[in-house]
């Protein structure tokens, strides 16, 4: 997904441009919500915040699954976690603090 454009120059009728490519679930970076969980696994959480995305944008519900099916047990929950304006930093951060391991597959 093209996220910036930028023209470097102009030479005639040819111009060149710089795009900025990057995958759709970048998208996150640029909405804020604030929310709070409570006794929700890390799982249940990025899950949350990803199926809000795919609802109310196209690009990240055509590009981006959510695949679960790996987990073997039930991860413990989180007794209470925030997630301040940071809808890309969120899932990351709770994975991170819970040992988990993110994997991203690019088509």
């Amino acid at each position: 997904m093209v996220t910036a454009v930028r023209q470097l120059g102009a030479d005639g009728g040819l111009s060149s441009y710089r795009l900025r490519i990057q995958p759709a679930l970048a998208l996150l970076a640029y909405r804020r919500t604030c929310r709070i969980f409570q006794e929700e696994s890390v799982p249940d959480i990025v899950a949350q915040i990803v199926q809000e995305h795919r609802a109310s944008n196209p690009p990240i519900a055509a590009s981006f699954r959510l695949d679960q099916q790996l987990r073997q047990r039930r991860p413990p929950e989180v007794a209470y976690c925030h997630a301040y304006s940071e809808d890309m930093k969120g899932p990351q951060t709770v994975s991170v603090e819970a040992t988990m391991v993110s994997v991203k597959r690019y088509a």
